[in-house]
């Protein structure tokens, strides 16, 4: 191991002057030139920069449990106190608000331009303020929401398993989903992969983490797996993790300590810098190494070797897609596009497209807020009411001269009536000589069959309809597909291709006829649980009764394949 430097002590700026001009952060109050009079502040100045990403931490914090799963307008009023020359003891107003309306010592994640260089010298004293590049101002608010203006991205959500969607996130979040610089991510349950710069990371939760730079993530709390080509950074509040083109593991736990486990390359271990004193070097850590940094005493931490990898670490995200359930990993199997299993739906919470393939869908009508409004009869699945659908976020992109099936499960409750299986399609210059019927839908029909209709696009055409020999059975769980099987020798079609449709019922071949479908795109978005348009309404058709693992495909399922997904779904629900 390598041995400790020394703890040079620093003088800092003027104390009174950064303070107000972080409580005024914290308020979003900043004037453009207190803006610039802050950069100058925390440039080159290890102390300064610490402060500016600890508060920026914790205000984020703070506004993300006080607003709950709804971005506040604006930051809450708080007071960020350091007590001249000695350790952070928060306030007593901070500490009667609860336990997170006030912060230990951990939230000291440094400006990433400061730490890389500091790290990169080797040194243990603090660099001269010319050589790290200066810290970037960020805008008024941390935290990235859905909306413009925000800060820059430093991460992605590239994955999310189906209990990390539904309950995990403390706010509205989805595959695709930017994170900015000192966004804080709380996951309390399930499973998040993200990408910070090239690298891949995986959230266990419960885990709290914020990205703070291109390579650079803090984390306060969890379990997270790093896989990275070059290097990739860690900062937690005891240590800081240097990967080069490495992939290890680290269990966090505040300020306690963490554990950490190197499965390929080698990393770099210091103890996080403190008020006062940068990081030691403790050392570096060599692939199947696994190793515990603890707290010695007085917030010095040292470094043991010998430790077990922690039970349960994903070391890959198929560690994660190992543990859905089995039915999910036979969809998975056959290659949807766009898969939505429907788990535990409700208003305020995307809809996951377990692909990850990012065609997340929102609840729209009258979804419950809370699930036990819900009078499904099983766990998975959701309930549609008849005044409530699920819509893509955007429409997955079926290419027709390939082919391509839909399948769901159904328990109907209402009819007969026309209720809106799937649907992804649109009608131009409706009930007219210039009528045009674009894509398709599949529906439980007003006759009791079930009935897939397609567009042709030809002018004055409406639906071409094909009906199952099969009738809906009410109140029990059905799998129905269709599927459009384009002929061969179509390559090269612009207006519209022809081919074979057909409809499933509970695996069973339960109807046949050959459409000509339209090659014209449209930009409405597909949906779930309604139709897109009727003359009168762009909503309606609207299902009533339950809906799970509703699956599309860019291809065309064979009918051993949909067989299979009948029989061995039953035991899903």
């Amino acid at each position: 191991m390598a041995k400790p430097v020394n703890d040079p002590m620093s003088s800092g700026p003027p104390a009174d002057e950064l303070e107000t001009l972080l409580e005024r952060l914290c308020l979003g109050e900043l004037a453009p030139a207190e803006w610039s009079r802050l950069g100058d502040l925390i440039r080159g100045d290890q102390d300064a920069a610490m402060r500016y990403v600890e508060t920026a931490h914790y205000c984020e914090t703070l506004r993300n449990e006080t607003a709950g799963a709804e971005p506040l307008p604006a930051m809450l009023r708080s007071a960020v106190a350091r007590d001249g020359g000695k350790d952070y003891e928060p306030s007593s107003s901070l500490r009667s608000r609860g336990p997170l309306a006030w912060f230990a010592p951990w939230a000291v994640a440094v400006s990433v331009a400061f730490l890389c260089g500091w790290l990169a010298s080797g040194a243990g004293s603090t660099p001269s303020p010319a050589t790290p590049a200066p810290p970037q101002v960020m805008p008024k608010t941390f935290v990235l929401s859905e909306d413009a203006g925000r800060s820059e991205p430093m991460g992605r959500i590239t994955g999310l398993t189906p209990v990390a969607s539904s309950d995990g996130l403390l706010r509205s979040l989805k595959v695709g989903s930017q994170l900015g610089r000192g966004e804080v991510f709380q996951l309390t349950r399930g499973a998040a992969r993200l990408e910070i710069g090239r690298g891949e990371v995986l959230i266990q939760g419960p885990a709290e983490v914020s990205p703070i730079g291109d390579n650079t993530l803090f984390v306060r709390s969890g379990r997270v797996t790093v896989s990275h080509g070059d290097a990739m950074t860690i900062q937690t509040p005891s240590a800081v993790i240097v990967g080069q083109s490495a992939r290890f593991a680290v269990v966090a736990n505040a300020e306690v300590g963490l554990d950490l486990s190197v499965i390929e390359g080698e990393a770099t271990v210091h103890s996080a810098p403190r008020r006062g004193r940068v990081g030691e070097s403790l050392g570096k850590v060599a692939a199947g190494e696994n190793v515990q940094v603890f707290d010695a005493g007085s917030r010095r931490y040292r470094i043991r070797s010998g430790a077990a990898l922690p039970e349960g670490v994903l070391l890959a995200w198929s560690d994660a897609t190992e543990k859905l359930h089995p039915y999910e990993q036979l969809v998975l199997a056959d290659k949807p596009l766009a898969y939505w299993p429907l788990y535990r739906v409700r208003r305020h919470r995307a809809v996951l497209d377990l692909t990850q393939n990012g065609f997340d869908g929102y609840a729209i009508g009258n979804w419950p807020t809370e699930l036990t409004d819900v009078h499904a009869s099983q766990p998975r699945g959701s309930y549609f009411d008849g005044e409530s659908y699920v819509e893509s976020d955007r429409k997955p992109p079926v290419d027709l001269r390939t082919g391509f099936t839909i399948e769901s499960w159904a328990r109907v409750a209402g009819g007969p009536e026309y209720q809106s299986v799937f649907t992804s399609r649109w009608v131009l210059e409706s009930h007219s000589g210039q009528e045009q019927c674009l894509g398709f839908t599949l529906y439980a029909g007003e006759n009791d069959r079930w009935q897939f209709w397609t567009g042709s696009g030809e002018y004055g055409k409406n639906w071409d309809k094909l009906d199952s020999n099969e009738a809906v059975q009410r109140n029990r769980w059905t799998h129905v597909a269709a599927s459009f099987q384009p002929d061969a020798g179509q390559e090269n079609a612009t207006a519209s291709i022809a081919g074979v449709v057909r409809v499933f019922v509970d695996g069973a071949l339960a109807g046949e006829a050959r459409h000509s479908m339209s090659l014209e795109d449209f930009a409405w978005p597909a949906r779930i649980g309604a139709a897109e348009f009727v003359p009168k309404s762009l909503t309606s058709w609207l299902f009533e009764g339950e809906l799970r693992d509703v699956a599309l495909y860019d291809h065309v399922l064979q009918p051993g394949q949909v067989r299979t997904h009948a029989e061995q779904g039953k035991s899903a629900t």
